[in-house]
């Protein structure tokens, strides 16, 4: 279910949040090029605001991540005030990694609109949430035809993470369940859960 922004912003602790939003009309507005600084200009910021990235993927018409990180303040705010909410880390992390993107598709003299409503955020609370929310993320490229298996697309976790990315099977593991197993049974449990459910959707259509 999808968690109101006052009500993740005052939670205090580390938080996991899935972030998704899709491009306006569904439009395939984002190339090979695009995708690759859009993923870029997210983990900058991630970076910046001290979130660690645990999933993602990033698709011609949408994007989906998980962080983990504080999503609250020092001092309280008032979550009424609109300029004070620009303050929470969440917020920061999106205006610097999505106005670098409008920096760059200026650059590139593209004027089309990019998203279609404000980035979506629901938090991952459970063990079954945040395995949920991993899977929902790594899936989409095999649901949306880009690739057989997820594995296979270039802009998603799981690729990086069989690639060796370090990150990547870290955020996996942890979200699955399994942060102290080995990558190999980290990445045969996760595999033979994306499968199942893409079985699943499948079978829905």
């Amino acid at each position: 279910m999808r968690t109101p922004r006052t009500e993740l912003f005052t939670k205090s602790g580390k938080q996991t949040v899935l972030i998704s939003n899709r491009t306006h009309k569904g439009m395939p507005i984002f190339s090979h090029e695009d995708r690759a600084m859009l993923r870029g200009f997210i983990e900058n910021a991630a970076r910046d605001e001290s979130f660690e990235l645990l999933a993602w993927c990033y698709l011609p018409t949408s994007y989906r991540i998980i962080l983990r990180g504080r999503l609250d303040t020092p001092h309280p705010i008032d979550p009424n005030d609109h300029s004070a909410v620009q303050s929470y880390p969440l917020a920061r992390f999106a205006k610097k990694a999505f106005v670098r993107l409008g920096h760059w598709r200026n650059f590139r003299k593209v004027e089309s609109l990019v998203w279609q409503a404000r980035f979506k955020s629901t938090a991952l609370i459970s063990n079954a949430e945040q395995l949920a929310g991993a899977l929902s993320v790594d899936v989409h490229p095999v649901l949306y035809g880009l690739a057989d298996n997820a594995e296979d697309y270039y802009f998603c976790s799981f690729h990086d993470a069989c690639a060796g990315n370090k990150t990547a099977q870290r955020g996996i593991a942890r979200l699955v369940g399994m942060p102290n197993d080995e990558w190999s049974e980290v990445r045969a449990s996760y595999r033979r859960s994306l499968q199942d459910l893409h079985k699943r959707v499948s079978d829905l259509v």
